[in-house]
């Protein structure tokens, strides 16, 4: 069994099929999380938003209300070191019924649920093929991960999928400005990485600086963005992070189901 085929076997324990199918009718969303093989270690590919103004998105780490553990951002984390800009408060993003695109942001592919979707693949693919070109059937499907509830109610569903390493990107300029790629090892690190806690707050809030060798680019990686990293490479790579996660990376879907059943209980 080789690399490829290890780390799907690993992350296909974590599908979660119709586990749950128990919650109520809420708006949905998916990223696409992909992955691929590449010197004999995992890596996966992220996006930086363009500095365009493009449609709303799911994936904003300037509201990281957007999470199910009701983690928010703090003015701790400071500017973005990608895009520049300061981080909204969390009363500035309550309000919000939709979620806007941050331009600068770091982010897997992804979007909300459009009525021509099937279900939380169509979603995250069709994103994938629109942001950065990467054809549905490029995409070797491992599993869908718990979804996560934002505070507007929005139901965020992680799509894990395997690509091949010769992939080339052509993203979209109206909503990508740059595509990269991260070792899963990176998020396990406690070099470059900072996390910050506050009160009333379920879990931590998480950053990285990546420096990309191959474009000698800096990238903030944080928010929601930084806690799927390490959720998929906790999971894919068996390891315990350096860091303290916030969450039990032993048995992950039980703190994040706990919470998600906190915040519908509150609906």
């Amino acid at each position: 069994m080789d690399l490829k085929e290890k780390t799907a076997a690993i992350l296909k324990q974590y599908e979660v099929g119709s586990r749950f199918s128990y919650l109520p009718v809420l708006p949905k969303a998916s990223v696409l999380i992909p992955l691929f093989v590449r010197d004999g270690e995992v890596h996966m590919l992220m996006t930086l938003r363009s500095q365009e103004v493009g449609k709303g998105r799911v994936e904003c780490n300037r509201d990281c209300v957007i999470c199910g553990s009701e983690w928010s951002i703090s003015s701790k984390l400071g500017p973005a070191a990608s895009g520049g800009h300061s981080c909204a408060s969390k009363a500035d993003v309550l309000g919000l019924h939709q979620l806007r695109t941050n331009a600068g942001e770091v982010c897997f592919p992804g979007g909300k649920r459009d009525p021509r979707d099937r279900d939380d693949v169509d979603t995250a693919l069709r994103e994938a093929e629109e942001e950065i070109g990467l054809p549905p059937d490029q995409v070797d499907v491992v599993c869908t991960l718990f979804p996560i509830m934002n505070k507007s109610g929005l139901l965020v569903t992680p799509v894990v999928g395997f690509i091949e390493a010769s992939f080339s990107p052509r993203p979209n300029p109206a909503e990508v400005s740059a595509v990269f790629t991260v070792p899963l090892e990176f998020f396990t690190r406690e070099i470059d990485h900072s996390s910050y806690s506050a009160t009333g707050i379920a879990g931590l809030l998480h950053s990285f600086q990546f420096p990309d060798p191959k474009s000698g680019s800096h990238y903030q990686i944080w928010g929601l963005t930084a806690i799927l990293a390490i959720l998929v490479s906790v999971l894919a790579l068996r390891k315990k992070p350096e860091f303290e996660t916030g969450f039990d990376s032993d048995d992950p879907v039980s703190f994040f189901q706990h919470n998600l059943n906190k915040r519908i209980s509150k609906l």
